[in-house]
């Protein structure tokens, strides 16, 4: 599943290809990704358009029109690609758009295999606006953090709620407390400020470290310098003792036993 360093570079992508241009054509027949469900809304709605903007928050990517707007989320498999305007249509491809810049024209495609994604025509979206704040914009603030950690509900849970932090995905947060050395089953309001600081920094470091990572890697390589996100099973890289599994609000949750205590 496309985490926050995977969509920002989505975003940096689509912002190369659409700020300043014009959408000369769009289209998808897709009505599971599309909301409206209507096609023909879709290229209504962007064809003629000047993109003003290209804006991500949390996993969410907004396109900015002077009048409208189109949320793109890459739900599990999701993913966009610049393509010249001559090339077939990708395998698992669910929307185009193409756009001119003077005399050069570069087409944008929406790939999911899974079809979790969704692309939102609308002017104002509830989703995006209900938010929380974003780590890599907006940084971490630990007071905001500790007014949400005062209940049972488990540390993980609370860092992973999209109103809370926006963007902060299984992977992140897996390794962040691996690193910080905390249970992520934690009841929130058991942990102090000088803990909840430190996970903090620890989402902000793993996110930087994730980004530099995947910026140099090729396709999946960078998962060989996690940590222990999916390597239940295998010894811990710093105790040794096994990594095991645990489910924690609906999510597959490795961690050790014997460190993360």
């Amino acid at each position: 599943m496309p985490e926050l360093p995977d969509v920002e570079f989505c975003k940096q992508r689509l912002e190369a290809s659409l700020v300043g241009a014009r959408i000369v054509a769009a289209s998808s027949r897709d009505r599971r990704l599309l909301r409206p469900r209507a096609p023909t809304t879709f290229g209504r709605a962007l064809v003629g358009r000047d993109v003003r903007e290209v804006v991500r928050r949390g996993k969410w990517i907004m396109i900015a029109f002077d009048d409208s707007r189109v949320f793109s989320h890459l739900g599990m498999t999701g993913w966009w690609v610049v393509r010249d305007v001559t090339s077939v249509a990708e395998r698992f491809e669910r929307a185009r758009i193409d756009v001119a810049r003077g005399r050069s024209r570069v087409s944008l495609r929406y790939v999911d295999a899974r079809r979790f994604g969704r692309l939102v025509v609308a002017r104002d979206f509830a989703e995006w606006d209900a938010l929380g704040p974003d780590p890599l914009v907006d940084g971490i603030d630990v007071d905001r953090l500790a007014s949400f950690a005062r209940s049972r509900r488990s540390i993980k849970d609370i860092v992973m709620d999209q109103k809370v932090l926006a963007g902060i995905g299984n992977i992140i947060a897996t390794e962040a407390f691996w690193r910080v050395r905390i249970d992520p089953r934690t009841p929130s309001e058991a942990l102090s400020r000088v803990q909840l600081a430190a996970i903090a920094r620890a989402l902000r470091a793993e996110i930087d470290r994730e980004l530099a990572t995947r910026a140099k890697a090729k396709d999946d390589e960078w998962q060989d310098v996690l940590a222990i996100y999916g390597r239940v099973g295998e010894p811990c890289r710093r105790c040794r003792a096994t990594i095991v599994r645990t489910v924690i609000a609906g999510r597959s949750t490795a961690f050790c036993p014997e460190c993360q205590t």
